[in-house]
């Protein structure tokens, strides 16, 4: 190393610091340099932390906690979709139903008509009961 054009401060510190390594290693020994035994200190410290590394799991952990993250964004944006349909339907049926009544009844017959509205029927209470076991299975709420 070059060290012509060091400030005689910058080259003490840098001989401080050489020493002090090779204190700490156990080559070299220091006399009376508090600037050479606080770098000892500092590399004997440096030397002796512990290497952290992360859990055996920490990959399977992480990639299990995104997907039941994204589970539940998924299931909470399902139900309000869900919900957005049905009062879509609602509203459309409340807009338009006198005519498309008007069309069922003029091409259909009156048994036909009762057997439609009763496998509505149907649809629509087993989705109620599905969507409301799922409501009372996760507790209100979406699990995270």
């Amino acid at each position: 190393m070059n060290h012509g054009n060091d400030l005689p401060d910058e080259q003490d510190e840098w001989l401080a610091q050489e020493r002090g390594m090779l204190a700490a290693r156990g080559s070299g020994s220091i006399t009376s340099d508090a600037m050479a035994e606080r770098y000892r200190v500092l590399c004997e410290v440096l030397a002796s932390a512990p290497v952290a590394e992360p859990p055996a799991d920490f990959a399977a952990a992480v990639s299990a906690r995104i997907a039941r993250r994204d589970a539940a964004v998924e299931r909470v944006m399902t139900k309000v979709l869900l919900c957005a349909l049905v009062v879509s339907i609602i509203a459309v049926a409340g807009l338009y139903g006198g005519q498309v009544l008007e069309v069922f009844r003029a091409r259909l017959s009156a048994d036909s008509m009762t057997a439609l509205f009763l496998a509505l029927g149907c649809v629509a209470i087993t989705w109620a009961i599905r969507f409301g076991s799922e409501i009372v299975r996760d507790g209100g709420q979406a699990s995270a």
